[in-house]
């Protein structure tokens, strides 16, 4: 069984039915409203996130993205409360919700979302959506997920109540080290980091990771354990 840091499970988990709330959107328009009425409901699980580029569902199940252009005002008051610090723009959250998936004319698939069953802070062990490291560190606590399907090298310095984003970029490799080096592209910061496969302890528990990991950001160098 996996095993975190305590520090990674303290987040809410909401469960609460929005079927008669106002929806935050218009209904699809490139279906009409009969055929929307004529598609099921499902019950989905996935990754929900709302950015600058929009509401964003990750299906666990089909691995797809959809557009959500549609869903109850609740969803993205209660979406906000959980991105508390150090969390950071756009940060998925794992979310158990009920709605029609809808595939129009022209356009991408679209999530037309009726009920909101549960929204909770994304974790190791309830995340589903692809990654290429996640990353875990103690004595400061930090946690960096390093996703390509995301386009994001996110970091969290859970110690300092802050949440970075950098643009993901393609690693270097030579034999055993794995480097990723990325600039915001508005503040000019930079990170490191440095994966290494060796056998790893995060130092709180009995379990031992495959990588190793080495992060530089801000003026500091971080030490922690990675899985892929």
């Amino acid at each position: 069984m996996r095993q975190i840091p305590l520090v990674f499970f303290c987040c809410a988990v909401l469960f609460f039915a929005c079927e008669n709330t106002t929806p935050t959107n218009a209904p699809v328009n490139a279906l009409s409203a009969q055929q929307v009425a004529a598609v099921p409901v499902q019950t989905l699980q996935g990754m929900y996130r709302n950015d600058a580029q929009g509401a964003f569902f990750y299906d666990c199940t089909a691995g797809e993205t959809y557009q959500v252009e549609t869903r109850p005002a609740g969803l993205d008051s209660t979406y906000r409360t959980l991105h508390q610090p150090p969390s950071y723009p756009g940060e998925p959250v794992f979310a158990v919700l009920h709605g029609k998936v809808i595939t129009p004319n022209q356009g991408p698939t679209q999530l037309v979302v009726t009920k909101v069953d549960t929204l909770i802070v994304r974790t190791l062990l309830n995340n589903c959506q692809p990654y290429d490291f996640w990353c875990i560190g103690t004595e400061p606590f930090w946690g960096l997920v390093i996703s390509g399907s995301e386009g994001k090298i996110a970091l969290k310095l859970i110690a300092e109540g802050q949440g970075k984003v950098f643009p993901w970029v393609q690693p270097k490799q030579e034999g055993e080290f794995i480097l990723y080096e990325s600039t915001d592209p508005e503040t000019g910061e930079k990170i490191q980091v440095l994966l290494r496969k060796e056998p790893c302890s995060d130092g709180m528990s009995e379990r031992m990771y495959p990588y190793s990991a080495k992060l530089k950001y801000g003026g500091q160098m971080l030490q922690g354990c990675a899985l892929k």
